[in-house]
């Protein structure tokens, strides 16, 4: 939990309320939220600064800190989702096995929470974009960029092509999208003369952890230019974050996301142990006679989230990603396998003829902490570990692509072998082709980037997203696969609401005819 996450949740909960009903009613209306009114909003530094704090005051509500999850990792290989079980075409299936249309909620949301933020910082650039020749209001404008081309990024990713929105666009007779390549040129044109000015400090003091550095940018640069295979660029501003951003992997695996303010952490979203603004993995991830057998205290669970099985059993079995979890010391991160109640030493779960059930077969998924649990959390859901957005190990895993497809697999392996050495798994040898690292580096961005949301993308620029779901979809739905070459699911549907409010959207093509 950070100072700016607790300062926010005092002065700016009323803040959040007004943001979320009114962009959900207009998803392209833009409004202004701030503790201040408009007719009193004083032009100076005390101004922005009220008006960028009306972007965190969302930014840390609980479903914005899930945007990764339901903009990526639950619609890969990677997670589970077990809200409606295992069919297909329950809700919770259609993102397992990716048969969602333009009337799914998680293709709103997403949509949503990015135009909400957007609509945000819009205002903040319309009220003081003029005003940069002061450095603390160049620094609120640099920020409210920062969190637009954030969103525009992951619009971008997600949808395709998308609405660019910004602070003097006129709304009145709806707005076309702009091409993902558009879109993509509008963050580096953003964020570049940020970087090179820079604007943004270098680091931020424990009361403003959570908001944006220069290391910030150029991270969101080199992730951005991964995806566009610029491997020049994405090598460009990864290495100049490895080399001087000052940052280090954590010894421990788990205390990345377990250690406020660590060494490895280039941004964070905060947490507060507080209605709607605390973290919620571990209740999401846990189930309540698991909870009950492993003896944890004062934490629910909603039975919703976890990793696949068939994802699972692709991790060396030493790996420390998955390390077992320890109902004594309440430490670890994986829960799976036959399981026996900490009092009683009965199987925590049954079949129906009495015989013990693995957790994965109870539950349909490996249970993951990677959060570790917090005992006795707000409503026994709301934990204060920061969602890490940003981290040293996803940078090092960049660089490690772009040098090998700049033809320097030598320059790549080592970069992996410092994140396999943390893990406890075997190195790489030195000598492994380009075509072998390419497949290395996205077998390991897998393993240690699960529920970070970047595992879709990831697939999509290697183009095996839709046969990366094959042995999820045969292992739970013991079905022929039901989705080859319908490469139209590399995108999200434009949402059906956000069609209707805007009648300039055109759908994606392959969800039109569905």
């Amino acid at each position: 939990m950070n100072a700016i996450a607790k300062y926010i949740s005092i002065l700016s909960i009323a803040a959040a309320s007004v943001l979320t009903v009114s962009c959900s009613d207009a998803m392209l209306d833009e409004q202004l939220y701030s503790s201040l009114g408009t007719s009193n909003l004083p032009k100076n530094e005390k101004g922005a600064e009220q008006l960028v704090l009306g972007i965190y005051s969302y930014l840390y509500a609980s479903d914005f800190q899930q945007f990764p999850i339901y903009g990526s990792d639950a619609t890969s290989d990677q997670m589970f989702v077990n809200w409606g079980g295992v069919p297909e075409d329950g809700w919770a299936g259609q993102m397992n096995f990716l048969t969602f249309d333009q009337n799914h909620s998680v293709a709103q949301n997403a949509w949503q929470r990015a135009y909400i933020i957007i609509a945000q910082c819009n205002e903040v650039v319309r009220h003081f974009g003029a005003l940069t020749s002061n450095t603390k209001i160049a620094e609120a404008v640099a920020e409210a960029k920062f969190w637009r081309a954030y969103c525009y990024y992951q619009l971008g990713l997600i949808y395709g092509n998308a609405p660019l929105v910004l602070e003097d666009t006129d709304m009145k007779n709806g707005v076309k999208q702009s091409p993902r390549e558009k879109l993509y040129q509008f963050v580096i044109d953003e964020l570049t003369p940020i970087d090179e000015n820079n604007v943004l400090p270098h680091r931020r003091e424990s009361s403003e952890w959570g908001r944006p550095t220069r290391w910030a940018v150029k991270t969101l640069l080199a992730n951005l230019y991964l995806n566009k295979k610029d491997w020049p660029n994405a090598l460009k501003y990864a290495d100049d974050v490895m080399q001087h951003g000052e940052f280090t992997l954590m010894k421990e695996f788990q205390d990345v996301f377990d250690v406020e303010e660590n060494s490895e952490l280039i941004l964070t979203i905060g947490c507060v142990g507080e209605y709607y603004r605390g973290n919620l993995y571990a209740a999401q991830s846990l189930e309540g006679d698991l909870i009950a057998g492993l003896g944890i205290q004062g934490v629910s669970g909603s039975n919703g989230l976890g990793m696949a099985v068939p994802f699972y059993n692709t991790y060396d079995p030493k790996d420390k990603r998955i390390q077992d979890f320890d109902p004594v010391t309440k430490k670890g991160i994986a829960i799976h396998g036959y399981l026996n109640n900490v009092e009683t030493g009965e199987p925590i779960y049954k079949g129906s003829g009495g015989e013990p059930l693995k957790v994965e077969e109870a539950l349909n998924r490996v249970v993951i902490l990677k959060y570790p649990v917090q005992e006795n959390a707000m409503n026994g859901e709301w934990m204060t570990q920061d969602v890490v957005v940003f981290r040293l190990a996803e940078v090092m895993l960049t660089y490690a692509e772009a040098q090998n497809e700049l033809g320097r697999p030598d320059l790549a392996i080592p970069r992996i072998n410092d994140i396999r050495r943390r893990a406890g798994v075997d190195e790489l040898p030195l000598d492994l082709s380009k075509d072998e690292v390419r497949d290395a580096v996205l077998a390991e961005r897998g393993w240690e980037l699960f529920m970070e949301g970047y595992r879709r993308h990831d697939l999509i620029r290697h183009g095996k997203l839709l046969e990366s779901i094959r042995p999820k979809w045969e292992y739970y739905l013991d079905s022929p696969f039901g989705i080859s070459g319908e490469e139209f699911r590399n995108l999200y549907p434009i949402p059906a609401a956000a069609m209707i409010l805007n009648p300039a959207l055109k759908q994606n093509d392959g969800y039109n005819k569905l």
